[in-house]
Parts: structure tokens; sequence; C-alpha cells
């Protein structure tokens, strides 16, 4: 249980900040709201797709601890094409299929998703250095990523271009 191993982490560390990349919804598959809710963590929630992250703001409104970032994470501050599932077919597929954004268009396609089913957006990406910079956040001391296959990428380039190491 992803839930119970990280609620673990952060009471057993007395951790108060967490971050999350690829915060969806917080709804769907998230398990970082009841972690942040009982131990009142201060939080940055990165969710590019603008349908989400409008439902991450409703979902999370009862909580004053929080960052919401519509913005992706990657390597670099530019911007870069998200693939998605267009909304007209998000009923054909199962109910989560819409948690599935992705840097790459054949991850989608992996899953099942028909390539025509398939549109780009164009979203803004932040690089760590400028998120832990400009939200005052490089003690953070848990990451937790979701990124649908870009997970890897973050992960290294985290490592390798800051000093900040917090649980991942």
């Amino acid at each position: 249980d992803v839930e119970l191993f990280v609620a673990k982490i952060v009471e057993k560390n007395n951790f108060t900040k967490i971050i999350q990349i690829g915060s969806n919804d917080g709804e769907t598959d998230d398990y970082i709201k009841k972690i942040v809710q009982k131990y009142n963590l201060k939080g940055i929630l990165v969710e590019p797709s603008p349908e989400p992250f409008k439902k991450l703001k409703e979902n999370y409104k009862s909580l004053s601890n929080l960052i919401f970032v519509n913005k992706a994470l990657d390597k670099e501050n530019k911007i870069k094409k998200l693939y998605q599932v267009e909304k007209k077919f998000i009923d054909i597929y199962h109910k989560n299929i819409d948690v599935l954004s992705s840097f790459n268009k054949d991850h989608l396609v992996k899953w099942g998703v028909k390539s025509n089913h398939i549109i780009s957006i164009d979203v803004e990406c932040i690089n760590w250095i400028n998120l832990f910079k400009d939200y005052n956040f490089g003690d953070a001391q848990i990451v937790c990523i979701d990124t649908e296959g870009y997970d890897h990428v973050l992960v290294e380039n985290l490592i390798n271009e800051t000093q900040v190491r917090p649980v991942i």
C-alpha cells in the first residue's frame, strides 16, 4: 500500500514538506491528499493539464498549506507538447484514462488509446532548480512523482542538477 508506506516515511522522519509531480485531479489514483491532511504538510502540487488542474485546486480547497503549479516538470524551462486523450473520447476508455497525459504519445498508445483519439497541448515547463527557487522549497523532504513514463528522467535530473536530496 503506497499510501501507508509514504505515511510511515513522513511520520518516522517528522517530514513537513512534500512535492507531488503529476498531481492530476487530487482524487484519481491519489494517495497524497490523506497524508497532507493528516500531517498538515506544506506542499507543492504540480499538474500541467488544465482540466485536472482545475479539479485539483477544487479538491484541495480546504487545505491552506499548498502551492498549485499548472506546469510540467522537465529538464528545461520551455514550452513542450503534452499528449492526452481528447475529451470527446474519454468515455470510450477505462474510467482513469484521463490520468494518462504524457510527453510521449506512444505511452498512451501502449495503454490502448487509438492514435486518432490523442491530442497534444502546449504546456509550460519548469525545471527543478526554478521550482525550488521560485517557490522557496529547496528543503523539500519528500517527492512523489507519477509522470507516465518520464519519472526516471526527472529523478536523474534532480540528482544531477541540484543538491536537494529528498526521499523519492
